[in-house]
């Protein structure tokens, strides 16, 4: 089996139907191609209290190729790693449950799918309005080497955005990587440390999802000293692995951007409230 998609879900009853349709047509869309049993859909329900678990029972019920689990509540990572063990393609990719794939580039970057590639990184629209993160093609040979390329031709921090990669289920088997637990900003510590150990990782500007931005209820759109105190936490881990030889001063310069989004999604830096965080992630002010 060529991929499988990982979906954690938590009240999302608004949205769950439009992100399990574009599933849908994706998976039809690549039968003529990959065959019936390409592909298998893991979606993880987070003890959701609407009624988001009966859509996706009613979801499994008329599709073969999706997996429903029911946990209780214990983070979206938690429910990711519970989709890992249930996955079965020889790649992953994790869709959150209120976006949607853009099923013609998604199906476009399989043909990327190769056994030596550690990760595939895609493009996405996102927020309100659909803005487009800047584009750019290119291969490279280590995780390090793709935060470097991408600074230079886009000047932003985005690899934290678990969205747009596909990652070869192998490699993260053999490096141990999974989402921390207990923590809010999980997607950071797991794709700072997949992109850590990767030898081969390919971006392409297919524009493989739209995600929402500011939705209401959504985890990060309930900012909290919870979420600083994570960032910290994450940071204090890469910043003490040994494996981040090459990639440490662009986890530094991403997680204190992603901090100073938290804290000022206005862009109001005022340096009296933003210089203490800097300090915290050991950057010059």
């Amino acid at each position: 089996m060529l991929l499988s998609i990982i979906i954690p879900v938590f009240n999302v009853e608004e949205y769950l139907p439009q992100c399990l349709d574009s599933v849908l047509h994706v998976y039809y869309a690549g039968i003529e191609d990959y065959g019936p049993n390409w592909m298998s859909l893991v979606c993880i329900d987070d003890g959701s209290t609407d009624s988001s678990l009966e859509i996706l029972r009613e979801f499994e019920s008329q599709h073969n190729f999706a997996i429903v689990k029911s946990v209780p509540n214990g983070g979206a990572g938690y429910a990711r790693n519970i989709g890992l063990q249930n996955a079965s393609g020889d790649f992953i990719y994790f869709l959150d449950s209120d976006d949607y794939i853009l099923p013609d580039a998604f199906l476009n970057v399989l043909n990327l799918l190769e056994s030596d590639v550690d990760i595939v990184c895609g493009n996405a629209y996102y927020g309100d309005e659909g803005q487009l993160m800047k584009e750019c093609s290119f291969s490279t040979n280590s995780g390090g080497e793709f935060c470097k390329k991408l600074y230079e031709l886009t000047n932003i921090y985005y690899p934290c955005q678990l969205w747009v990669y596909f990652y070869r289920k192998a490699f993260l088997e053999s490096n141990r990587i999974v989402f921390p637990k207990g923590i809010v900003c999980e997607d950071e510590e797991f794709t700072w440390t997949a992109l850590s150990y990767a030898r081969k990782v390919i971006k392409r500007q297919n524009i493989i999802v739209f995600h929402r931005q500011n939705r209401i209820g959504s985890v990060m759109n309930n900012i909290s000293t919870k979420h600083i105190h994570s960032l910290i936490q994450v940071s204090r881990h890469l910043y003490t692995t040994s494996f981040l030889s090459g990639v440490e001063q662009w986890i530094r310069s991403g997680l204190s951007a992603n901090v100073k989004i938290l804290l000022f999604p206005a862009g109001d830096t005022g340096s009296t409230l933003w210089a203490p965080w800097l300090r915290v992630f050991s950057v010059r002010c």
